[in-house]
């Protein structure tokens, strides 16, 4: 039988087809990646770019995941300190994965801004995380977190302060602090979110979860005051302190409405962190007040 229509060699031939088409299909997807992994100019109007200098930049269009994105999945990621970061009141929405503003570790001294024209503020929205930052001493302030699974992710970040957000609807936490120290959330609203408002540990599920493991990586440090929250929806959890992190200050905060418990504190003694002037229904621990 001549190989012509020999049945092993019509397969042998279509495997190479495939293999060729994979391979295409590869480099287009490589190159369409590498389009747009590119430096962002000084006014930015599509995700898919890095600031990779100092300077003021300026969101100047609504950004889309659709207009492409970096390779962590980030619209922006900032990878230089001393970077003011202005969005002027435009969105940035996701599709359900990757980061709206990736601030890398390493970099200090940034400034998110989230204020418009007419009272209008940023909203980040569609986002595993809608704000991840791993850098220090970072100011922001303005920015509504929706419909991501967890709005703000401040992950091993030292001296960040984020102040007048909201943070809604998010399936896992509104805010999560997890392995970071000298953090201030203040003056906020946090509400509806699925596991919990504001969450200070490691795990991703809740105080039932895995716990920060081995010193310098709990929840330590960190600063809570004038949080408000009237939840309206089946969430667990308002304010919660994982076991394990320690040295943290909660003040004059407002969690109520809440399945399990409106504040919620994993560590055995009252003298782990500081609880004062909080208003609530429910709590874990009797020493919370």
């Amino acid at each position: 039988m001549s190989s012509r229509h020999d049945p092993s060699t019509r397969t042998n031939q279509s495997k190479a087809g495939a293999y060729r088409f994979a391979v295409l299909a590869l480099l287009v997807l490589l190159v369409g990646v590498a389009a747009n992994a590119q430096t962002c100019s000084t006014s930015i109007t599509a995700c898919g770019c890095a600031i990779k200098s100092a300077g003021t930049y300026t969101v100047n269009a609504n950004l889309t995941a659709s207009q492409g994105l970096l390779s962590d999945g980030a619209c922006i990621d900032v990878s230089a300190s001393n970077v003011k970061l202005l969005t002027n009141g435009y969105n940035i929405t996701g599709h359900g994965t990757g980061i709206g503003i990736h601030l890398l570790s390493g970099k200090k001294t940034i400034v998110l801004s989230a204020a418009g024209p007419q009272s209008t503020y940023t909203t980040i929205s569609g986002w595993q995380y809608g704000v991840e930052s791993q850098a220090q001493s970072v100011v922001s302030e303005g920015f509504y977190y929706e419909n991501n699974s967890t709005g703000l992710f401040l992950n091993a970040a030292v001296s960040n302060s984020f102040g007048c957000l909201g943070s809604f609807d998010n399936t896992v936490y509104g805010i999560w602090i997890a392995g970071g120290s000298g953090n201030q959330i203040d003056y906020s609203g946090v509400w509806d979110n699925g596991v919990a408002g504001i969450y200070l540990g490691c795990s991703a599920t809740g105080p039932t979860g895995t716990a920060c493991n081995g010193s310098g990586n709990a929840s330590d440090s960190n600063f809570v005051f004038g949080v408000l929250s009237y939840t309206t929806v089946a969430e667990s959890y308002g304010l919660v302190v994982e076991n394990g992190s320690t040295g943290n200050a909660l003040m004059d905060n407002q969690f109520f409405s809440n399945t399990i418990d409106d504040v919620y504190d994993g560590n055995a003694t009252s003298s782990s962190n500081l609880w004062h002037s909080n208003l609530f229904t429910t709590a874990n621990k009797s020493y919370i007040n």
